[in-house]
């Protein structure tokens, strides 16, 4: 498969944040994935990050070498190239240099020993999306910990993010502290289905969770992260098959997280 990309769309919410790719063999829209770096941060400097960039697709088209203008070094504006997954699968991310492809909607982000943290809060559902809003069919697992408050997650199908609890197009699969909850948003909040944790779930502890995604059908268990207990979960069939395509990403709501061990793999 042949792949085409373009830089950044100054019409787009992600404008400078993101590569556009498109299959020129097949009809259809163009989706995105996360560019690795990011916009300046102050809007008076004027080094255009990320606008034109030089891109080079990899001989096995499963990362882009991304050139361009950044808001690092010395002078805050130098040149400087970085690889990042070109928006196909498997997909996977260790935190180990770093959030490189990753696209923030509200939140305080870091990484640290292979951890992604968000120390924040509040209730405006902050999120970090990656992946390709392209994509399909396919299987996310990773480990999520609450730090402090209510909730915290994986989003799945996800386009039209944005700022805001329920700003983003897709399923939400999170954690409690006695529930694993699937949610719908699209500018509002549904939850058709949600199971018990067995014993709770304590701050401070990680919990594993897959969501396996195909056509209409989500698929999520969960079990303690490392533990040899059964898994527990559900089978959620949306009947208005809402959400067929789009990005993976971590969310949390009225509370502070972590996530770590991040996968994404096709399915079928």
């Amino acid at each position: 498969m042949r792949t085409r990309f373009t830089g950044t769309n100054a019409f787009s919410p992600e404008d400078r944040q993101a590569v556009f790719i498109n299959d020129p063999d097949l009809s259809g829209p163009w989706s995105w994935t996360p560019a690795p770096f990011g916009p300046v941060a102050d809007p008076t400097q004027n080094c255009s990050t990320s606008y034109s960039p030089h891109l080079l697709l990899d001989a096995s088209g499963r990362t882009v070498r991304f050139t361009t203008a950044t808001a690092t070094g010395p002078t805050g504006c130098m040149e400087a190239t970085a690889v990042a997954n070109s928006g196909v699968l498997p997909y996977a991310d260790a935190f180990a240099k770093g959030r490189s492809g990753w696209v923030d909607y509200g939140g305080c982000w870091a990484t640290s020993g292979g951890v992604l943290s968000e120390a924040c809060g509040g209730t405006g559902g902050n999120k970090s999306i990656t992946g390709s809003t392209g994509w399909t069919a396919y299987r996310l697992a990773g480990d999520v910990r609450i730090d402090g408050g209510a909730q915290a997650g994986f989003v799945v199908r996800a386009s039209d993010p944005g700022k805001g609890a329920d700003a983003l197009d897709g399923y939400y699969i999170g954690v409690s502290s006695r529930r694993i909850v699937l949610g719908k948003q699209n500018g509002a909040w549904r939850e058709p289905a949600q199971t018990a944790i067995p014993g709770g779930l304590a701050t401070g502890t990680w919990y594993h969770l897959t969501v396996k995604a195909v056509g209409c059908t989500l698929t999520v268990t969960g079990r303690p992260s490392g533990s040899a207990a059964t898994p527990v979960g559900f089978t959620y069939k949306d009947p208005d098959c809402s959400f067929t395509r789009g990005a993976v990403g971590v969310r949390d709501q009225a509370g502070t997280a972590s996530w770590r061990h991040v996968t994404v793999t096709r399915s079928g």
